[in-house]
C-alpha cells in the first residue's frame, strides 16, 4: 500500500524505487492498476454516480441561496500530458496550447467539489465541444430519465437542472454558456461576471484533486491510455470519498 500511495499521491517514479522495494519497475506500475481496477469494480457506482432525486433537491436548493436557481455544477475539460504517447499516435492527441500530446477528461462538479461526471478518452486534438458530443453527461436528458425537480426563473418554470459552462459550449437547454464579449449589453456583462465566478467550481475540484494526487498533475507516464483512464478514475473515486468524509465531520 505504501508503495501504491507513493505512485498515486507523490507521483514517485517506480523505476526510483527499485532498491528500496526490491521489485522492478513492471511489478511496481501493476501494483497501482490492479488496485485502481479493484476500486473501481468496487466504488464506481457509489461515488461516481448520476445526481438522485436527494441530490438534485439539494444541488438545487443550495445554489439558489447564491443566486443560481436550477443550477446542478459547472462542467470543464482537462487537458493531462501524456509523455510516453507512442509517436504514431501522436499527432492526433497533439494539443496545440499544450504543445504536447494529451488526452482530455470532461468532469462536472458542484460547489462542493463532487465530481458528478467524468469521461477520460478523446485525443488532444479536439476541442470541448467534440468531447461533449462523444460523451455520456446528457444521455439520462436525451432518454428523459433524470429527476424532476421545478423551479421558476424570471417567471418560467423549468423541470430541469442546467450545468454552467465557458463560452465554447453551446446553448443546449441543460446549458448556461458565458455570453461572447464583442458588444454585449450591462445586462449581459453582468451575467457574465457572476457566472464565470460561479463557473470555478468545476476548477476548484480539479485543483484540489491534482493536490492530493499529484500522478495527475505531473505528466504520465504510463504506456496504455486504458491505464490512463483507470487512474483518473480512480483519482476521482478517491477525491469523492474525501469530500464525503469531510461533510459528515
Amino acid at each position: 500500500m505504501i508503495v501504491i500511495m507513493k505512485c498515486l499521491c507523490k507521483a514517485v517514479p517506480p523505476d526510483s524505487i527499485e532498491d528500496y522495494t526490491a521489485m522492478g519497475a513492471c511489478t511496481i506500475y501493476r501494483y497501482p492498476k490492479r488496485f485502481l481496477d479493484a476500486l473501481m469494480y468496487g466504488f464506481n457506482d457509489k461515488y461516481m454516480r448520476r445526481p438522485s432525486q436527494d441530490d438534485t433537491g439539494r444541488l438545487l436548493r443550495d445554489n439558489a441561496v447564491s443566486g443560481f436557481p436550477g443550477m446542478l455544477g459547472s462542467i470543464d475539460c482537462l487537458h493531462w500530458k501524456w509523455m510516453a504517447c507512442p509517436t504514431y499516435r501522436a499527432g492526433q492527441h497533439y494539443s496545440g496550447h499544450k504543445r504536447a500530446p494529451t488526452v482530455i477528461l470532461e468532469e462536472a462538479a458542484s460547489f462542493d467539489r463532487w465530481f458528478w461526471h467524468g469521461y477520460f478518452e478523446k485525443p488532444g486534438s479536439n476541442n470541448d465541444i467534440n468531447v461533449l458530443n462523444h460523451s455520456d453527461v446528457f444521455d439520462n436528458v436525451n432518454n428523459g430519465v433524470t429527476p424532476r425537480w421545478e423551479y421558476e426563473v424570471n417567471g418560467h418554470r423549468y423541470t430541469e437542472g442546467y450545468y454552467l459552462a465557458d463560452g465554447i459550449y453551446p446553448r443546449y437547454k441543460v446549458l448556461v454558456a458565458s455570453y461572447k464579449e464583442a458588444t454585449l449589453s450591462r445586462k449581459k456583462k453582468l451575467l457574465n461576471t457572476y457566472q464565470e465566478s460561479k463557473r470555478k467550481d468545476a476548477e476548484r475540484a480539479l485543483s484540489t484533486m491534482k493536490r492530493k494526487f499529484a500522478i495527475v498533475k505531473n505528466p504520465c507516464m504510463y504506456w496504455k491510455k486504458s491505464d490512463m483512464k483507470s487512474i483518473m478514475r480512480g483519482c476521482m473515486i478517491m477525491h469523492n470519498m474525501v469530500v464525503e468524509n469531510k461533510n459528515r465531520a
